[in-house]
């Protein structure tokens, strides 16, 4: 991703991991304005019925329609 401004005027999600911070750094001008989509805030948190470290991770707002894996 060397343009990343091209990806983010282009509607592409971002996925970023910031850890320890209470707000992602998001690059390529906060993504166009838009931000985040996903945001992995913890690279070992814990989940019940999980042994050892995972990953922790949010979503920005609540609309899954437009998400796409």
């Amino acid at each position: 991703m060397g343009d990343t401004s091209w990806f983010a005027n282009n509607g592409y999600r971002v996925w970023i991991a910031n850890w320890k911070v209470s707000s992602p750094t998001v690059p390529a001008s906060n993504w166009g304005g838009r931000g985040w989509s996903f945001w992995q805030y913890s690279n070992c948190g814990s989940v019940a019925g999980v042994s050892g470290c995972v990953d922790l991770d949010r979503i920005k707002g609540s609309d899954f329609s437009k998400l796409t894996y």
